[in-house]
């Protein structure tokens, strides 16, 4: 015997997942708003601290030194997290910044799915200061 198909899931979404796309909507929109507003202020420096460790990493210099040509505060993480900041790092610093966010608003997004409950909309609204704080 076939399963039945049907276009219903398709055409005609379960509300929650309609819920869960609007608030990624939301999200990605929040995302890309900070982005834009970080860049025109120039007020990304823990980016660029982030971004300089991979560079330290690279040419063997010390993660915890200040570096005021590059950024104007001090790094507090290590080689790995040098590691994990590089695919970003190597990119212009406004894609690098974008991408970086993106990826940020999804690990908490993909986070917020993996609570075991059943309704996951009004979290998705109760993180939203949270993510934009963040």
């Amino acid at each position: 015997m076939r399963p039945k198909f049907s276009f219903k899931g398709i055409f005609y979404p379960h509300p929650q997942d309609r819920n869960k796309r609007i608030a990624l909507l939301f999200w990605i929109l929040i995302t890309l708003f900070c982005v834009i507003q970080s860049l025109i202020s120039h007020r990304f420096n823990n980016y660029l601290i982030f971004e300089n460790t991979f560079r330290n990493l690279i040419h063997q210099q010390s993660f915890y030194l200040p570096y005021p040509k590059y950024h104007f505060d001090s790094n507090h993480y290590g080689p790995i997290f040098s590691v994990f900041i590089m695919p970003f790092a190597i990119l212009p610093h406004w894609l690098g910044l974008l991408l970086w966010n993106f990826f940020n608003c999804m690990m908490l997004f993909k986070a917020i799915e993996s609570i075991p409950i059943k309704d996951h909309s009004p979290l998705y609204l109760i993180a939203t200061p949270c993510y934009i704080a963040a």
